[in-house]
């Protein structure tokens, strides 16, 4: 009878110790949720908030961090606040940090008859990473381009003699986008040179001149090969890369990764990176500084390199790349005719002006959906 009884109690103990854990689990994915949440998304905005400074920093790339700029301007034209950036601590600063490149970009409402002393005193700061306000259609990020991605004058002079160098003026040409360096790492698979290839030409068959955008001299080297090993003697193939550049990198600890060929899976899924790890064995020995280490000059010419080799690609015929990329995100939104980008990855049919999707992130990440 008595070990029937400590049996019972026993088992009592064991579903309160149970239950006790369930419940410290449940808890413990609110809470993460919760911090997840307030990472990737803060629509909660304070009703007195008067002004927004979205500050430019080191967390992310160039077009990462512009794609986050691009949805909390949105967000303040839609609710007349005051927005402003600042860019001192930016990677990519030469001398002022946005102004080396482009026109000063702000909005100002007068809130005067509108809010106290007190309110008129609240800004709000974001982090130039991963805050969303909310979610706007890819056709009003469309619209806003015109007025927020304006080159100063020395910009749009150095993008106008490229171009005469290159012999683009007045030309048709088609574009191709393709981004390896440290996003080999674990965000993107490695794509043969020959898939892009193929597909521009399946949806640009007359095409004469393909320009290569790209962080690796050896995509603009394999894409040559290719034309020439289908005989399509009479298409130029022509790059603004450096014969010197294997990758851009952002910093030395990725750096220090693809040197050791420290990858191993896709942060997103998990999946093996096996053809990542061959390639970047190829190149580790002559691999591109970061970033992070390039004097303010060195940064200044790499800068308007990748300005550049944008503009040319959102204003040809036809343009494939691969979303995974930021700068291929934005060449979407950009390109004076949407529908002629396309994914090497076949997924522009999931994706039209009127999607509620925030081009700073992948198009089909689980991010937007929060």
């Amino acid at each position: 009878m008595l070990d029937i009884k400590k049996t019972i109690k026993d088992k009592n103990k064991i579903i309160k110790v149970l239950v006790f854990f369930i419940a410290v689990l449940i808890l413990f994915y609110i809470f993460k949720r919760t911090l997840f949440l307030e990472h990737f998304t803060n629509s909660t905005i304070n009703s007195t908030t008067n002004t927004i400074i979205s500050i430019w920093d080191s967390g992310s790339g160039f077009y990462s961090e512009l794609l986050f700029k691009f949805n909390h301007y949105l967000y303040c034209k839609k609710y007349r606040i005051n927005f402003k950036t600042e860019s001192v601590d930016w990677p990519y600063t030469f001398k002022t940090g946005w102004t080396d490149y482009f026109e000063n970009i702000s909005l100002e409402y007068d809130t005067h008859t509108k809010m106290n002393n007190k309110e008129k005193s609240n800004t709000r700061i974001l982090s130039g990473c991963c805050t969303i306000l909310e979610q706007f259609p890819l056709r009003d990020y469309v619209q806003i381009i015109p007025e927020y991605y304006r080159y100063n004058k020395q910009t749009k002079q150095h993008i106008y003699n490229m171009k005469v160098k290159l012999k683009l003026i007045g030309k048709e040409y088609g574009s191709i986008y393709i981004r390896r360096g440290d996003k080999l790492v674990d965000e993107i698979n490695f794509i043969s040179s020959t898939k892009f290839t193929d597909l521009l030409l399946d949806k640009y068959p007359e095409c004469k001149i393909i320009f290569v955008q790209t962080d690796d001299y050896n995509s603009y080297l394999d894409v040559k090969r290719h034309i020439q090993t289908l005989g399509k003697t009479d298409i130029n193939v022509i790059t603004l890369c450096p014969d010197t550049s294997f990758g851009a990198i952002a910093n030395s600890g990725y750096l220090t990764k693809m040197k050791t060929n420290q990858i191993s899976t896709l942060k997103e899924n998990q999946k093996t990176l096996t053809n990542n790890k061959e390639y970047v064995d190829k190149i580790k020995n002559n691999l591109s500084k970061p970033i992070s280490d390039m004097t303010p000059h060195e940064k200044y010419e790499h800068t308007m390199e990748l300005l550049t080799s944008v503009d040319i690609c959102i204003n040809s015929k036809y343009c494939i790349c691969d979303y995974k990329s930021n700068v291929s995100r934005f060449i979407k939104i950009a390109h004076n005719n949407f529908n002629h980008v396309f994914d090497v990855n076949n997924t522009d049919s999931i994706i039209n002006l009127d999607s509620k999707l925030c081009p700073a992130f992948d198009f089909d990440s689980k991010h937007q959906n929060i």
